[in-house]
């Protein structure tokens, strides 16, 4: 949220220095951008989703957390017990994933903003090459990908449906069999009372 005003939407472009024929960044015309460019390494653009200030608005979101669980059951026993062994859980955190509902005006400029920075998403989907962020009260994501991206337009009304994804993929997680739930045999014998 921008200050708990309005959601906001960034979106993360690496940049990529050009090179002049022969002339290094430094010699280049905007020297000095051109420094504070490669130091940042990204290039951040905040889209506020607000009807009053960009004829944008969130209709509704949601949040959708994906983990896989793997359970390999025990056969063996406990000699002591004489009790099965507990399974060997792992879980795995596939995907955080975000989706927003949006509406604009037609003539919304930012809008035309919104879906052209979409449409570079797309060519460098391969290189990922750019990061989206979203935040919204409690629903927020940092620095996560697209996971889709839809516009639908209606001849009944001025309005374009904006339906759009965001992913934060996840890493592998620790295993959960690891953890010790049986307590060790006590070897060795009482003292003498």
């Amino acid at each position: 949220m921008l200050n708990g005003v309005a959601p906001i939407i960034v979106f993360e472009f690496a940049y990529v220095p050009p090179t002049f024929a022969g002339i290094g960044p430094a010699e280049a015309p905007n020297a000095a951008l051109m420094w504070l460019m490669n130091t940042i390494g990204v290039i951040p653009i905040p889209i506020v989703l607000s009807e009053t200030l960009t004829g944008i608005y969130v209709d509704n979101e949601s949040s959708n957390i994906d983990i896989e669980t793997d359970i390999q059951p025990r056969y063996d026993k406990n000699p002591v017990t004489g009790l099965t062994q507990p399974p060997i859980i792992s879980q795995r955190g596939i995907s955080s994933v975000v989706n927003v509902n949006m509406f604009a005006k037609k003539d919304s400029i930012l809008l035309a903003v919104l879906l052209a920075l979409s449409e570079q998403i797309l060519a460098k989907t391969v290189s990922q090459e750019y990061k989206l962020s979203y935040f919204n009260g409690p629903i927020a994501i940092f620095r996560g990908l697209m996971h889709g991206f839809s516009t639908q337009v209606s001849s009944e009304d001025d309005l374009v449906r904006i339906t759009m994804q965001v992913q934060k993929p996840a890493g592998l997680s620790a295993a959960v069999g690891a953890v010790q739930t049986v307590l060790p045999r006590i070897t060795g014998g009482l003292p003498n009372a």
